[in-house]
């Protein structure tokens, strides 16, 4: 028995931190819920990205530079802080566990600077209007970025999550009955979606296969888009990493996100029931599905006057 553990070790000791990882995932396949595997896959995804894009990654390398690194890279790509620090909630989770095993002796991942950060952040939504400038905005012979566009508005449409959004294809289409099914990346969770007219003309545009494109690609296209679109007023932001605010325009809040958003907020204000939305969104609670809706002060009085209560 002692050889055989011995034996373990040292083998443990030859993997890498993503390698690691991957037999970690494995392992817990029957000892966690789908939608905890499916969030480790994510952060995996997230950091063979960044491993293949800005620096190699393996247990030396978690250390205080990387999270500074990791958060940047993450902030470019459009992330929040509430998501960076899920990630980073993750990797220590995963060192924790090589640590354990005998992978990695490093222990900067322990560091008190080393946290999973829950800043209150900006999340914005797009009106019915502005999704319609974006969808008709000429873009000439830029390709990439009317495909972009085009993914954008379908997802402002459907209220998909990017993840969902990019498995679109020809299996996913109840075309006689308009319907979209989709099985969610994140949560597993099977959802049915009705389909406007105008979605489904742009998916017959891909032949019902939605064209592949990167995170950080498809949310650097967004912010093109939506600044040529003259989505420009100036909103009010707390600063990353800071209790300070700020001012920017408001093309450069917007992400991939958003358009899940954006899907809620109007179907909520169009009074399309609640439940019924949660049914398209898969969420599982009010409570969850309602941090979606995000309605200002300002939006929500224009409402009320339209009730007779205050006629």
């Amino acid at each position: 028995m002692t050889q055989h553990l011995t034996i373990r070790k040292q083998s443990a000791k030859k993997k890498h931190l993503l390698e690691f990882i991957e037999l970690f995932i494995s392992e817990m396949q029957n000892q966690r819920s789908e939608a905890t595997i499916l969030q480790y896959k994510n952060t995996l995804r997230l950091l063979r990205h960044y491993a293949a894009n800005v620096h190699p990654l393996d247990f030396k390398h978690i250390t205080l530079e990387f999270y500074a690194n990791f958060r940047e890279y993450m902030y470019k790509a459009g992330y929040s802080d509430t998501y960076f620090g899920n990630q980073i909630k993750f990797i220590r989770m995963f060192m924790n566990e090589a640590a354990e095993r005998g992978y990695t002796t490093n222990m900067q991942y322990k560091s008190r600077k080393f946290i999973s950060p829950q800043s209150q952040t900006t999340k914005i939504y797009l009106s019915n209007s502005e999704i319609s400038r974006i969808q008709h905005l000429q873009l000439g012979d830029r390709k990439k970025l009317e495909q972009s566009r085009d993914m954008f508005v379908i997802a402002c449409k459907t209220g998909l999550r990017f993840s969902d959004l990019i498995q679109v294809n020809a299996g996913n289409f109840l075309t006689t009955d308009r319907l979209l099914r989709m099985h969610t990346q994140k949560t597993g969770a099977v959802v049915h979606i009705p389909l406007s007219a105008d979605v489904l003309e742009l998916c017959r545009k891909y032949n019902y296969c939605l064209p592949a494109v990167t995170n950080v690609t498809f949310n650097t296209h967004i912010h093109k888009i939506a600044k040529l679109a003259g989505l420009s007023e100036m909103v009010e932001v707390p600063k990353q990493g800071s209790k300070d605010k700020e001012f920017l325009p408001k093309y450069k809040l917007i992400t991939a996100h958003t358009a899940r958003r954006s899907f809620a907020t109007n179907a909520f204000l169009a009074k399309i029931p609640t439940l019924c939305i949660m049914k398209i969104t898969g969420h599982a609670t009010e409570h969850a599905f309602m941090k979606y809706i995000r309605i200002s002060g300002e939006d929500n009085a224009r409402e009320l006057l339209k009730h007779p209560y205050f006629a």
